[in-house]
């Protein structure tokens, strides 16, 4: 009955501060009285028996009673968190303090949770009562099942009198934000940029200078080491050779996440994969390959990140990702605003989309007039598309194939690698097909 009483009307509550007053609204006991009063008074009346008004003066001194006592008291929750920060998958625990006066016999409280917040026992509802001083607390455990930042709050009550004829009935306004951080997934190799940085990294240049993986072998020239002479060929060929290598550098790596659209289950739809590919990216990089990584969240609002190095900076791209919305928007974000320094001609622009939104192919496109050296990592959104086995929904999902089939040939036409992810296969898979073909386009100097 608590639960029932608890729910219902629970979207035409209005939240009230922390430590306000609730409303008071009759219960079924009060219904229940007040029938059984009149009931023994009217029947003792009627037939005469003196028995049923003195059956029927109990419950009329308890309804007495109530009526008289009844009153709002105030009822205060505050929620704290054990930490403000959590990764996929993790468990945050959730302490629920309240104080209430000695009014009520017995607190209700619901935690209102966001989807992607589970509690361990659902719903996240339990009784409280009040002790000697009017407090009591509990603990809730949630599971973080998606990156965002989620709200925990406000607190559903419904309090019950020591005499039940009347419940409290109200929101309490005490909230707190978790964010959560994207999981990484598993990763063996980076995407290897076209255009280094003339700063050291571990990352071998196309280019030759100083470094220690070996390239070729030419002739002497005044001003080589002595160092790099190569004394066997020297010997040979009666002249001084010297190698030369590769020298070890680093390069700007700039992610560009589609965030127009979020297709899918909310855990795990299309923007949650692209979070989690974003975030194990920037984190390779960061850490195996010590570039310098930036971010460029392009949909209805363009934000970014410029690129920079070091854990500091990969603690802001997580925090970044996670701060991610679909917002809706009829208009295409111009690339012209971003500052040279977010997104310059050295930088290496891994993309990551659904491709099924024509703003966000466009913005592709003129990246790579812009002669920017660019990889696309194409999230497939067909699994994630529900519909009826209907003659209809099977014509309309073949235009929208070959539609975003078109949109894919005007890519690969335009030099932009394009590799489709499953998300039933690791990220390796895409990331060492997409090495290749830009592999592939060096070697025939495209």
């Amino acid at each position: 009955m608590d639960a029932d009483v608890l729910m219902k009307d629970r979207a035409e509550s209005m939240a009230s501060p922390t430590g306000a007053g609730i409303g008071l609204e009759p219960s079924s006991w009060l219904g229940g009285l007040v029938t059984l009063v009149l009931v023994c008074w009217l029947g003792a009346l009627a037939f005469g028996v003196p028995e049923l008004a003195a059956i029927g003066a109990a419950p009329a001194l308890l309804l007495l009673y109530g009526l008289m006592t009844a009153r709002s008291e105030p009822v205060s929750v505050s929620l704290s968190l054990d930490r403000d920060r959590a990764v996929e998958g993790d468990r945050v625990t959730v302490l629920v303090q309240m104080k209430a006066h000695r009014y009520w016999r017995r607190v209700v409280c619901e935690i209102g949770l966001a989807p992607s917040l589970q509690p361990d026992e659902p719903p996240a509802r339990f009784a409280l009562q009040p002790g000697a001083g009017g407090t009591a607390s509990a603990t809730v455990t949630l599971l973080c099942s998606r990156w965002g930042e989620h709200q925990v709050g406000p607190v559903f009550i419904l309090a019950c009198t020591r005499v039940p004829l009347f419940v409290g009935r109200g929101v309490v306004a005490a909230t707190e934000v978790i964010r959560v951080r994207p999981a990484p997934l598993a990763l063996r190799s980076g995407i290897t940029a076209a255009r280094t940085q003339v700063y050291v990294g571990n990352q071998l240049a196309r280019e030759r200078g100083q470094g220690l993986e070996f390239a070729d072998i030419r002739r002497y020239l005044p001003g080589d080491p002595v160092r790099t002479i190569n004394w066997r060929v020297t010997a040979r060929q009666r002249t001084a050779h010297v190698n030369i290598y590769h020298p070890d550098r680093n390069s700007d790596v700039v992610i560009l996440l589609d965030t127009f659209t979020d297709l899918g289950p909310v855990s795990c739809g299309t923007l949650a994969l692209a979070g989690r590919a974003a975030a194990t990216l920037a984190e390779y990089h960061l850490r195996k390959r010590r570039d310098r990584v930036g971010l460029l969240l392009y949909g209805g609002v363009l934000d970014w990140l410029a690129p920079s190095s070091g854990i500091g900076q990969l603690h802001r791209i997580l925090d970044t990702i996670a701060s991610i919305k679909v917002v809706p928007s009829y208009e295409r974000p111009t690339l012209a605003v971003i500052p040279p320094r977010v997104l310059s001609t050295q930088s290496l622009v891994i993309a990551i989309s659904p491709l099924v939104e024509p703003r966000a192919v466009q913005a592709l496109m003129e990246i790579k007039a812009r002669q920017f050296d660019l990889a696309l990592l194409e999230i497939d959104p067909e699994s994630f598309v529900e519909g009826s086995s209907s003659s209809r929904t099977q014509l309309a999902r073949r235009i929208w194939g070959l539609w975003r089939a078109a949109r894919r040939a005007e890519l690969l036409a335009a030099g932009i690698p394009v590799v489709r992810w499953d998300p039933t296969t690791p990220l390796d898979q895409p990331v060492f097909v997409l090495n290749q073909l830009r592999r592939q386009r060096w070697t025939a100097g495209v």
